[in-house]
C-alpha cells in the first residue's frame, strides 16, 4: 500500500468528524428551540403535556439516530481494525525481509573471513613461515572460520523452515 490512500482515508474520517459535530450542534440548537417555544406558548402543564406528548413520535426517531451512530461507530472501528492487522502483518513480513538480508550479511562477513584466512594460511605457507605456532594459530583461525559459517548455515536454515 502507497501512503496516499492512508492520506485519503484519514481525510474522509475528519470529513465524518466534521460531519457528526455538525449535526449534533444543529440538534441542540434544535433542542434549545423546542424548550423556549414550549416554554413561551403554552402556559399551562396540561397544554406543555398535550403537546409533548403530540411529539412523543420524536423520541422514537432519536432513539433510531442514536442506534445509527452506534452502528457507524462499530463499523468505523470495525474498519480501523482490520487496517491496523493489515499494517502490522506488513510490518511483520518487513521484519523477516530484514532478518533475511542481515543473515546474508552476515555468511558474507564469514565467508570472507574464511577467504582472509585461506589466503593467510597460503601466503604463509608460500612465504615458509611454517613455525609450529603459525600454523596452529592459522587453524585455529579456519577452525573458528568454519564453526562461524556453520551456525550461519544452520540459521539460515531455521529461517528457511519458518518461512515454508
Amino acid at each position: 500500500m502507497s501512503g496516499r490512500p492512508k492520506v485519503q482515508r484519514f481525510t474522509r474520517a475528519r470529513d465524518w468528524k466534521r460531519v457528526v459535530f455538525f449535526l449534533f450542534a444543529i440538534l441542540m440548537i434544535i433542542s434549545a428551540a423546542y424548550l423556549a417555544g414550549l416554554l413561551l406558548v403554552f402556559c399551562t402543564w396540561d397544554e406543555r403535556s398535550a403537546f409533548g406528548q403530540a411529539w412523543g413520535g420524536l423520541g422514537i426517531v432519536f432513539s433510531g439516530a442514536g442506534l445509527l451512530g452506534v452502528a457507524l461507530a462499530l463499523l468505523l472501528q470495525s474498519k480501523q481494525l482490520s487496517e491496523q492487522a493489515e499494517s502490522l502483518n506488513q510490518a511483520r513480513e518487513e521484519q523477516q525481509r530484514t532478518g533475511e538480508v542481515l543473515s546474508r550479511q552476515v555468511e558474507a562477513l564469514a565467508l570472507n573471513a574464511a577467504a582472509q584466512a585461506t589466503l593467510l594460511s597460503l601466503n604463509a605457507r608460500h612465504q615458509g613461515y611454517g613455525s609450529e605456532r603459525l600454523q596452529r594459530s592459522i587453524g585455529e583461525l579456519e577452525a573458528a572460520t568454519e564453526e562461524v559459517l556453520a551456525r550461519v548455515r544452520q540459521k539460515d536454515r531455521h529461517l528457511s523452515k519458518e518461512d515454508g
